[in-house]
């Protein structure tokens, strides 16, 4: 049995020499055989072909200048403020009541002979409403007896002047002249009286002047909007023929004035609005009224968010109006109420040469109501899209204020990773604790950061593209 053990032996070594030939041959051809896989970046930019680690460090990504442009990468400063964090509340936005209407009546009874405005148009303040023909007894009561004591006041200076003369000579008594004087003060003070009265029923200066001077009777009153300075926080406003000015314009709401139509004294004749300032109203839960105690007794503003995601706007530094004493039945929310200053968005002139107004706010428009409730002092503000946390780590890019060119002459944009403390973070922005790897004077990446880390992980694992020559422009 020692002779064919012998001769396996040999068969053995034979065989084991020609697999190892054979894996030694498989290995060398496996290009030929297998397809190569190129690595890609999962996600919205494919940016692993144009990335590598620069310098050798594992914190710095090389990018085309042209992979960053389709990237659509923002660079820009973070900025270094104030920062408050805050709770959303659903919310709405209302009228500023009493203040944003205006119910104009007649000062007199009278019938309607013109009218001079149309429901939804914009007014100035000011602006002539409507024209009344005077059917009040007691106005034209009033403007005989202002014709009368006018009458009598220029019968007695008259009368005055003359005997002033002879009482210097001693001819009178001085006394007459003094009774005279008396009796002259004491009408003055019935005229004023008397154009007080009138005024008030609607005639204006140009009327007045009718009954003192032509003594003639005001037969027709014509009733204006009313003045700026009925509007709280408005003031008079300047406009020109094009329309450009401040946000002090009425909107006609109703009109119940209708030519040939007879009103007796304090009737409603129109409804005006004015939606210069309006509020917003959140409808906060129980569980957010402590911090919206808290903020108003702090006096830490509000904000307001309008619209969808996409085309979000944003005010800030709201001042908190008034917190309902009474819980909304139907939704059970305690409703909570910041002032808005509105604005103007566009105004036009329809054919007839009217003036129409879009407000940038509308009462009942959707809203949200941010409460303050945090606060931070002078730390670093991050759009929230510059930040990225891989692990443990959360950092920043920082933009090299310096290029270099490949060897097939493409500019190279760098961008180094800066290791960042978050202390607060929401949808929109980041507060980072203030350190001095953070300079300011330098730009970072406003957005894209995630991308961006996945470009330098891609790279740093070798799966990047071109090589480039440190010929750098600094």
């Amino acid at each position: 049995m020692n002779q064919p053990r012998r001769q396996l032996i040999p068969a053995l070594l034979l065989s084991a020499a020609l697999m190892a030939v054979g894996g030694v041959i498989g290995f060398l051809a496996r290009p030929l055989i297998l397809p190569v896989v190129e690595p890609t970046i999962a996600g919205d930019e494919q940016v692993a072909d144009d990335a590598h680690v620069g310098h050798g460090s594992s914190s710095i990504v090389e990018l085309n200048e042209t992979t960053v442009a389709n990237m659509n990468v923002t660079t820009g400063k973070f900025e270094q403020r104030d920062y408050v964090q805050h709770i959303r509340v659903p919310a709405e936005i209302v009228e500023y009541v009493p203040q944003g209407r205006q119910s104009v009546v007649t000062p007199l009874a009278g019938r309607v002979t013109q009218v001079y405005v149309t429901r939804g148009e914009a007014l100035r303040p000011g602006q002539k409403l409507f024209e009344l023909s005077i059917t009040d007894t007691s106005m034209s009561e009033a403007q005989l007896n202002l014709m009368s004591v006018a009458s009598e006041i220029k019968s007695q200076q008259q009368r005055l002047e003359r005997l002033r003369p002879l009482a210097e000579k001693g001819a009178i008594a001085g006394r007459q002249v003094i009774d005279l004087k008396l009796e002259i003060e004491q009408l003055e003070r019935r005229k004023e009286s008397l154009t007080e009265e009138i005024r008030i029923r609607g005639v204006d200066s140009e009327g007045m002047k009718t009954v003192i001077d032509e003594q003639r009777f005001n037969r027709t009153v014509n009733i204006f909007a009313p003045k700026a300075d009925d509007l709280t926080g408005a003031k008079e406003n300047s406009i020109d023929s094009t329309g450009a000015g401040d946000e002090n314009w009425y909107t006609v709401e109703s009109i119940d004035a209708e030519q040939g139509k007879t009103f007796e004294r304090g009737q409603r004749l129109c409804e005006l609005t004015w939606h210069g300032k309006l509020l917003v109203k959140g409808m906060a839960f129980e569980s957010d009224m402590q911090a919206i105690a808290a903020a108003g007794k702090s006096g830490l503003p509000f904000a307001a968010g309008f619209g969808e995601a996409s085309g979000l706007s944003r005010r800030e530094g709201l001042p908190l109006f008034s917190i309902d004493s009474h819980v909304d039945q139907e939704s059970q929310t305690f409703p909570v109420y910041v002032a808005i200053d509105n604005e103007v968005s566009s105004r036009h002139r329809d054919s007839d040469g009217r003036w129409h107004v879009n407000w940038r706010f509308k009462p009942g428009q959707r809203a949200h109501l941010e409460v303050p409730v945090e606060s931070w002092k002078q730390q670093i503000i991050a759009p929230v899209s510059a930040v990225v946390t891989d692990g443990p780590e959360t950092f920043v890019f920082k933009k090299m204020d310096h290029t270099h060119e490949s060897d097939d002459g493409t500019v190279i944009v760098e961008f180094e990773k800066i290791p960042v403390k978050v202390l607060h973070q929401d949808s929109r922005h980041a507060v980072l604790e203030d350190q001095l790897k953070l300079d300011l004077y330098e730009k970072y990446a406003l957005d894209k950061a995630h991308q961006l880390n996945l470009a330098l992980k891609q790279a740093a694992s070798g799966g990047g593209g071109g090589h480039s020559h440190h010929g750098h422009s600094h």
